[in-house]
């Protein structure tokens, strides 16, 4: 609610010419924010960065990274979801046949238009 004084000094800035314009905020600076962000509960930060990880792939792989690191590194978890990824066994590179050239060769003729 407004006071009489505070309604006549706004009519009297628009008679002489002062315009409405829209309320444009500054973005809050890297310290404020941090400032906020720190009087904040875990589990409000917590819902928070999971609402945004579930729609920015990135992040979530960000997160998914530092969790691995909190962790023990374990590779065989690594290998079995990049091989279910890939749907291909595990070769020995040993077992793997030597390519003498032809097979690429054979590959450029048939990918050739």
């Amino acid at each position: 609610m407004f006071c009489k004084h505070c309604v006549a000094a706004s009519l009297a800035w628009l008679e002489q010419g002062g315009e409405l314009g829209s309320c444009v905020q500054k973005p809050l600076s890297g310290k404020r924010l941090q400032f906020f962000l720190r009087g904040c509960g875990q589990e409000w930060l917590i819902e928070q960065l999971m609402t945004v990880a579930r729609s920015d792939r990135a992040l979530r792989a960000q997160l998914a990274v530092a969790a691995v690191q909190e962790n023990a590194f374990d590779d065989r978890d690594i290998r079995n979801r990049l091989e279910r990824a890939i749907d291909a066994p595990h070769t020995p590179p040993r077992a793997r046949p030597a390519c003498s050239g032809s097979c690429l060769a054979s590959a450029s003729l048939r990918s050739s238009p």
